[in-house]
């Protein structure tokens, strides 16, 4: 009986794996990848300004100019990255570097997308390649 009960215990944990493994899997196929990297502090033509981010990070539409904060959870998979759209006012704009100062919600040293295959929705799951932090 002792025998029986192991083998079922060991044939239940070995599925589970499998199943945690293969969802993962699967799970990475469909979930779109995403640079990411921390806002920055810094001089533009001798302006301090304590949120600065490069172009690409800077997403518009009708309603006006956003970032998406990169945000971290913990899930039973392990760690899960979600998007959150912040508005952002464009503050500066220093060309030759192609980097905006800009104003939002988010504090300094947040995790905000700098690229993408297209653009995500708020509350959108994505896998995040860190860019130059």
């Amino acid at each position: 009986m002792k025998k029986a009960a192991g083998i079922l215990l060991i044939l239940f944990f070995s599925i589970m794996l499998y199943l945690t493994v293969f969802s993962q899997t699967m799970l990475d196929k469909t979930i779109p990848s995403v640079t990411g990297r921390s806002i920055e502090s810094g001089y533009l033509e001798d302006v301090f300004y304590s949120q600065i981010v490069p172009e690409e990070a800077v997403f518009r539409n009708e309603n006006g100019d956003y970032l998406f904060e990169i945000i971290e959870k913990q899930s039973p998979l392990g760690v899960r990255y979600y998007v959150k759209k912040v508005k952002a006012e464009i503050l500066a704009a220093d060309p030759n570097k192609a980097l905006y100062a800009v104003s939002s919600a988010l504090p300094p040293g947040s995790r905000i997308i700098t690229g993408s295959q297209e653009e995500p929705e708020d509350g959108d799951i994505v896998m995040v390649i860190d860019g130059k932090e």
